[in-house]
Parts: C-alpha cells; sequence; structure tokens
C-alpha cells in the first residue's frame, strides 16, 4: 500500500509531518476526558478527533494516511505513530470498551470498530433531548445563560440527527441551503418563546422583521436589550418615595398598637415596660387614683371620686376629681347645687353629689387651706 507522506529522516524532525513525535508525547498521555463509556460517544468522538488534529494525528484515523509496505522506509514512522494513537485511545475508553478492543493492532481499525458499536442514532437520548428542550424558559436566568442552555441541546441534537449534505456537486436548487434556514427559524421561534414576559415587545418587533434574522443576530439584539435595562436600572436615583416612607411610618405605627401587655391589659407597651411592674417615673401624670405603689410622685392636689349625674341622653358631666377642689370645696360646691336645683334631689334618699372619699394621712399636709367665698 502506498503512503500519502513519506518519512524522510527530515520529514521526521519537521514540526509540520504527521509522522513527527514531540518528545513529551508518550503512550501514558490521557487525550480525553471523560472516557468513553457508550452513550458519550459523540461527544467524546469529537473531543478526541480535537485533540489529535492539533498533533497532526487525524490522518491515521480518517485513512488520508495509509499503512505502508513491510520494505517501504516509511513504515517503521507510520508504526510508531500507529502505536502511540492506539495507547490514546485505549486510554481515553473505560476499562470495558478497552477489553473488547485491545488485541487489535491497527489504530484506524480500532476507530471504526468503536464508530460501529456506538455512533448508531439513540434514539433514547434524542428523545431526551428533546423533551429537554421543550422545558427550558428564561425564568430567573440572563440572556446568556438561557442561551447556552438552548445552543448546547442543539448542538448534540444536531450530532445525532445532522442535516443531509450534497456529494455529488451537481445540486442547483439550494434545497439543502434552505432546509438548513428552516431549521435555523425553528431555534429563532424556540428562543423568543422561552424568553421572560418583559422582553414582548422586543419579542414582537423581531418577528416583524422580514427576512427573519438569524439565530446569532436574535440573540445579539436581546442581550443588547438586557444591557439598556441594566443601565437605565444603575442610573437611578437611590431615594425611597414619599409612598414609601409613609407606608413604612404606617407600619410602625401598627406595629406599635400590636403591643399589648399581659398585666394590665394595655395597648402599645408589653410587660417588660409596665409602669405598675418596674415603677413609676417622678414626673409621671396619673389620670386616677391609685392604691399602693408609694414609689410614685404624690398627687397634684386631693382627688374626690365622684360624677355628677346627667341623663343618659347627653354627654357625661366631668367629675369632680377633675375639677381638682379641695375637700371644703366640694362640700361647698355640693351645697350649692342642692339649694339651687332642689327638683333634682326631690324623692331621693342620697345627695346629688356623693360623699368624697376620706383623705388619706399622708395626703393631709398636702391639701392647700383655702376657704369659700360667701355669696
Amino acid at each position: 500500500m502506498t503512503s500519502s507522506s513519506s518519512s524522510s529522516p527530515s520529514s521526521l524532525e519537521d514540526q509540520n509531518s504527521p509522522f513527527f513525535l514531540h518528545h513529551s508525547e508518550n503512550a501514558n498521555t490521557v487525550i480525553v476526558s471523560p472516557p468513553l463509556t457508550g452513550s458519550n460517544y459523540i461527544s467524546w468522538s469529537r473531543s478526541f478527533l480535537l485533540s489529535i488534529s492539533i498533533k497532526n494525528k487525524s490522518g491515521f484515523l480518517d485513512g488520508m494516511i495509509t499503512t505502508p509496505d513491510l520494505s517501504d522506509s516509511s513504515y517503521v514512522s507510520w508504526l510508531g505513530c500507529n502505536n502511540i494513537l492506539l495507547a490514546w485511545i485505549l486510554n481515553s475508553v473505560s476499562k470495558d470498551i478497552a477489553s473488547n478492543v485491545f488485541f487489535m493492532t491497527s489504530a484506524k481499525e480500532v476507530w471504526d470498530k468503536l464508530k460501529e458499536r456506538f455512533a448508531q442514532p439513540d434514539e433514547a437520548r434524542i428523545y431526551h433531548l428533546q423533551h429537554k428542550l421543550s422545558g427550558i424558559v428564561q425564568g430567573h436566568l440572563s440572556v446568556s445563560d438561557y442561551f447556552t442552555q438552548l445552543n448546547a441541546i442543539w448542538e448534540e441534537l444536531h450530532s445525532h440527527r445532522p442535516l443531509p449534505c450534497c456529494f455529488c456537486g451537481k445540486c442547483t436548487c439550494d434545497a439543502l441551503k434552505n432546509v438548513g434556514e428552516v431549521q435555523q427559524g425553528d431555534y429563532v421561534f424556540k428562543f423568543l418563546m422561552g424568553l421572560d414576559d418583559s422582553y414582548d415587545v422586543a419579542r414582537g418587533q423581531i418577528i416583524l422583521l422580514s427576512p427573519l434574522p438569524s439565530l446569532d443576530k436574535t440573540f445579539s439584539l436581546i442581550l443588547q436589550e438586557e444591557r439598556q435595562r441594566q443601565a437605565r436600572n444603575t442610573t437611578l436615583p437611590i431615594s425611597e418615595p414619599p409612598a414609601l416612607l409613609a407606608y413604612q411610618k404606617f407600619s410602625k405605627k401598627k406595629d406599635k398598637s400590636d403591643l399589648v401587655c399581659h398585666h394590665c391589659g394595655k395597648i402599645g407597651n408589653t410587660k417588660e415596660n409596665c409602669y405598675k411592674l418596674v415603677g413609676f417615673p417622678p414626673n409621671f401624670k396619673f389620670t386616677k387614683p391609685r392604691i399602693g405603689n408609694t414609689s410614685a410622685a404624690p398627687y397634684s392636689a386631693n382627688q374626690v371620686a365622684a360624677q355628677i349625674n346627667a341623663p343618659s341622653h347627653e354627654a357625661p358631666a366631668p367629675s369632680v376629681s377633675q375639677l381638682n377642689l379641695s375637700q371644703a370645696q366640694a362640700h361647698h360646691l355640693m351645697d350649692l347645687v342642692n339649694a339651687r336645683f332642689p327638683q333634682l334631689n326631690s324623692g331621693q334618699n342620697q345627695p346629688l353629689l356623693p360623699t368624697p372619699a376620706p383623705i388619706k394621712p399622708q395626703f393631709k399636709n398636702q391639701i392647700p387651706q383655702t376657704h369659700p367665698t360667701q355669696t
């Protein structure tokens, strides 16, 4: 058999020659990771071909470099490259697969055998990819991350079901080109349908374009829209609107009104701050007489717990305690009312104003002495 490349001593030192082997290239090199397991043949084979094409060795697997005769001077160089390729393949597949091709002597033969076994269309995998593709939406993803997820599935689907190609070179109707454009249009529609609802305006504008832009152009337009929104959000002043401030103020009042003291039952404070438990401050103004707790400040005047009786349909009259009168003034006021309006007290055994409560001894010295004015 003839070889498409010669292996003279000068070509073995030429780095562009397929027979050239760098000193760092050895049989223990792992070309592809993860190894071939069977279901990942499409991605594995592409990665392996890319790796050996960088080393200018892909011709040994695709048939461009054939096996020379034993008498040919290039046979030794070919055998060295073939064996190192064979070792790279065995290092890049699982142990079970390696045991099945271990005794083959040609790297191309092993490559073709793996392709025959695992390159068949996997209908279950295609179904899984199509099902996964149908459920992908942008959600909280950025436009770039959303597009990356879609494109990864499209590329794998294309490896399982590539578009037909014309090898005769006589096709003039551009049918295959039109098929590719239809596929690209489907990709554009899928990308637009999965976008967030906030892109409705941009989505509608792109759909109205004629002809429909390519997938990459559509992605670029949506990406520009996303960046413009981010720029507008960063230029907004950082201040709270009046409505938000009013709501926060109302929320604080509402939170305070929800507090209830479980000791005295008052609203607005808790048991930990209850004055009846922790004591009243010296300048506290009492609205009602208290019993006990001598730590509080003394009353400003003698307070008489009495209230003038009034008809139920009228507003209640102020109590005598609110008038801030002494005991003598209260008795005098009671005599004046009974003398002025005797009909109000007719038929009743008790006076209009009840007898004031006795004054506590500790408050006697604090009552100012006043004398009623004679009328």
